[in-house]
């Protein structure tokens, strides 16, 4: 007794069936006198035919078709011995694999209680927006105009909704549910670290003026950009996520050192310090973990720098200056 699997393109269980096989073959195809019909426009009406070989071993023959026999690997063979129950070929877009009654399964996974996501997600709602309203207040200098509230929050809102249905359609279109709400929830989630990340950078510089946190921030957020479709796609299927991290971590990293070039970092008048006002935000002066410099220490250099001057301007020009020699060529 034997059990013939149907996997997805992405590798997912989507049927299996059970077939005795006392003799004889096994035959796979598209055609309803198969044994096992597969609903594939690219498999030929009989495609393989499953046999047990003289070592007891499942062996798939190709019945000479124009699309053929295809291993794990992508490698095209005619005859392909199946050596263990995880050993899968592909027949057009199709994958299949075979397995005995006593294959051995995974332990049962632990019962989780059903998630209530719309709690959080009011929650979410509520704390991303009232940090976008509270930061347009705390910027506000003049009358109070409700456009000035209206068009970011719309903006923002826009965004959302449009972040939100790229990913639910392309989890739609690959795994065969929107799951919209969970991608709502990652992506309000997402955005709230973001928006608490600007205050916490803000302050941050201010408590120990630490002029970094302001010149590269970038990179917090693109951390945070990453790590928020690591989590999309995990929602979209958990399959293969260190190769979406390592992806995912190449992109960021490649964005983050392009946004780093483009601020001129090399250059000492420009560049990061002239692009990002050092300590724009005030915040007020109990929040400061270092002192702020004495007065007297701060007069005390003044004063150095005013002696050093003194002592500069009374020494000689080394050589004539650009002025002196021009006087002197006109003679």
């Amino acid at each position: 007794m034997i059990w013939v699997e149907i996997l997805s393109r992405h590798k997912e269980l989507i049927s299996r069936s059970r077939h005795a096989v006392d003799s004889g073959a096994l035959s796979i195809g598209r055609g309803y006198d198969n044994d096992v019909i597969v609903d594939d426009a690219c498999v030929a009406p009989q495609h393989v035919l499953l046999r047990r070989d003289d070592r007891g071993l499942w062996t798939v023959e190709d019945c000479d078709t124009q699309n053929g026999l295809f291993d794990n690997r992508g490698i095209r063979h005619t005859r392909l011995v199946l050596l263990n129950g995880d050993t899968l070929f592909r027949i057009g877009h199709t994958w299949l694999r075979v397995r005995s009654a006593d294959f051995p399964v995974a332990p049962e996974r632990q019962l989780l209680p059903p998630q209530r996501l719309w709690p959080w997600l009011l929650l979410l709602t509520v704390l991303v927006f009232s940090t976008a309203a509270f930061e347009i207040w705390s910027n506000q200098i003049g009358e109070f105009r409700a456009s000035l509230y209206l068009m970011p929050i719309v903006s923002l809102l826009l965004t959302l909704v449009i972040w939100i249905s790229l990913w639910a359609g392309l989890s739609r279109l690959l795994s065969g549910v929107a799951n919209f709400v969970r991608h709502s929830f990652i992506a309000l989630s997402g955005i709230a670290v973001a928006s608490l990340f600007g205050p916490l950078f803000s302050w941050a510089a201010f408590a120990f003026s630490a002029r970094p946190l302001v010149d590269y921030n970038f990179a917090a957020y693109w951390l945070i950009f990453g790590v928020t479709c690591f989590y999309h796609l995990r929602a979209i299927s958990p399959r293969l996520l260190r190769l979406k991290a390592v992806i995912i971590v190449a992109l960021c990293i490649a964005a983050a050192t392009v946004q780093w070039l483009a601020n001129d970092p090399f250059n000492l008048h420009q560049g990061n310090s002239a692009n990002n006002p050092y300590l724009k935000d005030l915040w007020p002066p109990a929040t400061r973990v270092i002192a702020p410099q004495a007065q007297d220490h701060f007069f005390r250099n003044i004063e150095k720098i005013k002696t050093d001057l003194d002592e500069l301007r009374k020494k000689e020009p080394e050589g004539e200056d650009m002025f002196d020699m021009i006087m002197g060529g006109d003679d």
